[in-house]
């Protein structure tokens, strides 16, 4: 069965494959390499920036044939632990001394078999694979979260600065209530306290002098 224009994809870093904009498909596209489900298409001058995907269509697509199309050998290495292995840092550091050309630099695919790396067994890499498909779902929910958010905000923000909604305002607070009038019988500092029960300060003077002197320790 042919494959028709409406399947020929472009491989972005940010988007990974994605259908080509039409006014760049060739004419004839029978040159077009055919990329099978779970196989790698890369642009050779862009694979030091990370235009590289696999391919997560169920049928075969088509990519330009300037690409570099390889398939892994499922019996040693499965096309999920390689997709996320392209995200580590030794995956960047190869491809960005790989090469040839001061500019433009084109990455054959010999120099992508020149990458090496530990490769565990096969149910290691499927637990791994597992594992790291379900940290991206979660974040790619919750980059949609935060982006509903904001459009969210941004809504809010415009009825609220255009008047279509008014936030309701709070009463004044009651004033405080007087403190309570001194009555009958309180008494003021100083105040019920009698002549007599003030000690001058010369009458306690004269008594702790007696009773230093009626105490054989004083010195």
């Amino acid at each position: 069965m042919a494959i028709g224009r409406e399947a020929v994809m472009a491989v972005t870093k940010q988007y990974g494959m994605r259908p080509m904009r039409e006014e760049t498909i060739a004419a004839n596209i029978e040159r077009y390499k055919v990329v099978r489900p779970g196989a790698f298409a890369y642009n050779p001058m862009r694979l030091n920036i990370g235009s590289i995907a696999m391919s997560h269509f169920a049928t075969d697509i088509l990519v330009s044939p300037d690409y570099v199309v390889f398939e892994c050998d499922e019996s040693k290495l499965l096309p999920g632990f390689l997709n996320h292995l392209r995200f580590c840092r030794r995956w960047t550091s190869h491809f960005q001394s790989a090469g040839n050309g001061s500019v433009r630099i084109r990455i054959y695919y010999d120099d992508l078999g020149a990458f090496t790396f530990d490769l565990p067994s096969l149910d290691v890499q499927r637990r791994i694979v597992r594992a790291l498909d379900a940290a991206v779902i979660e974040l790619e929910k919750l980059k949609e979260y935060a982006e509903a958010l904001k459009v969210q905000k941004r809504g809010l923000m415009q009825k609220l600065l255009t008047g279509q909604w008014r936030l309701p305002v709070a009463a004044a607070p009651s004033p405080p209530a007087p403190l309570p009038q001194a009555g009958e019988g309180s008494r003021r500092p100083g105040e019920g306290i009698s002549a007599e029960s003030k000690t001058a300060p010369e009458e306690v003077q004269s008594r702790l002098a007696d009773r230093g002197k009626s105490n054989p320790c004083t010195k």
